[in-house]
């Protein structure tokens, strides 16, 4: 073996290495290049069916779920093994886009990580009530806002680390290399007793929507992208170098065949 094929041999499986670390804890992910891909949901499951009317579908590589008028819409998927809430410690991250106006105080749109099925419900992160602010609402209340607006068609990127007793939620950090220098988090909901209302999470819904009739002719919609959840903050947003590494390998390996 020449020195040429020696280094490219060392980087493919340098590459290899870094991406099974990277994916050694991951919870679930979804890429949203289909309704039914993604790591970590149950075996056949997809995307389910918008309810109330609304639409979901794939666009562009992202989930894309509208509603209008009245009532709210939501798209969920089960977990393969659902998430434990006691000695729970995962980070997760995911990509929102929302678009639509807000005339009155019953519009909102989220992520919820529920208990049971589609119908369920328990902590619920997203804009509620008209709010201009990313929240965490549990159960119905909300127990803490951040300082985050928001804004319509702007892009923002929620990170969140999940504990048994304490969540905290950062939106569009400035630094991500490393869970430290996320800095102070922008909102933090830390009870007494569990941050559940249940003992596990089994699955995920999207839900954007509106609290009643006088939203009617209203269309209000939500972009999700690039959602992970795992039990360490590297592997829910990798670093660069991981995929750097992987890319050149893979670029190296493809001229070495085409020379070939």
């Amino acid at each position: 073996m020449n020195s040429k094929n020696r280094i490219l041999t060392g980087l493919l499986a340098g590459a290899a290495v870094l991406s099974s670390h990277a994916s050694a804890a991951v919870l679930f992910s979804d890429d949203f290049s289909s309704l039914d891909g993604g790591t970590g949901w149950a075996a056949s499951s997809t995307w389910t069916t918008a309810t109330n009317g609304g639409t979901r579908g794939i666009v562009d590589g992202a989930m894309v779920l509208t509603k209008t008028d009245s009532s709210n819409s939501n798209t969920f998927r089960a977990l393969a093994t659902p998430i434990a809430v006691t000695g729970a410690d995962f980070w997760f991250v995911a990509n929102y886009t929302y678009t639509g106006t807000r005339p009155k105080a019953e519009t909102f749109f989220g992520i919820q990580f529920t208990i049971g099925d589609i119908n369920s419900t328990d902590n619920f992160i997203g804009a509620n009530t008209g709010a201009t602010n990313w929240r965490f609402i549990q159960n119905g209340n909300t127990r803490d806002t951040s300082p985050a607006t928001a804004v319509t068609s702007s892009l923002a990127q929620v990170v969140m680390h999940f504990t048994e007793s304490r969540l905290d939620m950062w939106v569009n950090p400035a630094d991500t290399s490393s869970a430290l220098a996320l800095g102070t988090a922008h909102a933090t909901y830390d009870p007494a007793g569990s941050i559940s209302g249940g003992s596990q999470w089994d699955g995920i819904r999207f839900l954007v929507g509106h609290g009643s009739a006088i939203n009617t002719g209203v269309t209000s919609e939500i972009t999700v992208d690039n959602m992970t959840a795992a039990t360490t903050f590297a592997e829910a947003i990798p670093e660069p170098s991981t995929s750097l590494l992987t890319a050149f390998a893979a670029s190296a390996l493809l001229l070495r065949r085409r020379r070939s």
